[in-house]
């Protein structure tokens, strides 16, 4: 048997239900566990245009509370995490297999993704980093 980590993909970019999810994380995550129960698999939380953090992390929280057993929890953060990502990170790490830097900024340079993840206090051994193999960015 393959052993993968299956995981719903919660927000993205052009995610239009961050307002919901920020202001009512109970709501969100019990809608996000019952997935979870229904499907056996864990959570990305993809959190690139999330700006609540207080939301966000009371929603992994609770997410992480009742998610089914041996299923993961995770976040991207959009590359170089930002203010209130590191605060989501940060404030929820204990709850967080991994933080996902997807793609970097300045120059796509993953490099600098860790370092400020790392500088930000999100732990080494959380930290994951995704390279694009697409021709618009040179960075594998």
């Amino acid at each position: 048997a393959m052993r993968a980590a299956v995981q719903l993909l919660i927000g993205g970019q052009i995610s239009k239900g961050w307002a919901d999810l920020e202001k009512n994380p109970a709501k969100a995550a019990a809608n996000a566990v019952r997935l979870m129960k229904k499907h056996d698999v864990g959570m990305e939380v993809d959190d690139e245009a999330g700006i609540n953090a207080d939301g966000v992390i009371a929603f992994i929280k609770q997410c992480a509370a009742g998610k089914p057993p041996g299923v993961h929890l995770s976040m991207d953060v959009n590359g170089t995490p930002g203010r209130g990502q590191v605060a989501v990170a940060v404030g929820a790490i204990e709850h967080l297999e991994w933080v996902n830097l997807m793609v970097s900024n300045p120059a796509y340079d993953q490099t600098n993704s860790v370092n400020f993840a790392l500088k930000d206090g999100i732990p080494a051994e959380k930290i994951t980093v995704a390279y694009y193999a697409g021709t618009w960015v040179n960075n594998c």
